[in-house]
């Protein structure tokens, strides 16, 4: 995926093309498949003063293209790029995996700078606490 500056089709863009054969065939090399292929409208990711075109590129393989639920673009500010969603089904269940538990080196808490930075650390992120959403959990530090 990418921002190409360039397209594989002239149906890509409203004004004038760059075509970018190296780019096409890049793709059919790799077997890869634009999210858009099987998609009704392909949507513009770039409107400027000339038109619309598609430069921002995602191509899947195979197996992640029958997973493939559908894609859609999301105006974003201050820019003039859409953001491309891909929206993706996960047909395995996740592998049981086991609890490991990491165990701190104590003796570092002895270390003034380890110390410091952690003060310092906790401290810049309890100013920006309220920018996060309560499901951010950051383990607790005693200090």
């Amino acid at each position: 995926m990418g921002d190409f500056n360039c397209v594989t089709s002239p149906s890509d863009c409203t004004g004038t093309p760059n075509v970018s054969t190296a780019l096409s065939s890049t793709i059919a090399g790799l077997a890869l498949h634009d999210v858009w292929e099987t998609l009704p409208n392909k949507l513009h990711s770039l409107l400027h003063y000339e038109g619309a075109t598609r430069i921002d590129r995602i191509c899947i393989t195979d197996p992640l293209r029958k997973c493939k639920q559908g894609a859609e673009t999301i105006v974003t500010p201050f820019s003039d790029h859409f953001a491309v969603a891909v929206r993706l089904t996960y047909p395995h269940e996740p592998s049981p995996r086991k609890i490991r538990l990491w165990k701190m080196n104590i003796s570092s808490l002895e270390d003034n700078t380890f110390h410091d930075t952690v003060i310092l650390l906790w401290s810049k992120r309890k100013t920006t606490e309220k920018y996060y959403p309560k499901k951010d959990v950051m383990l607790g530090l005693i200090c």
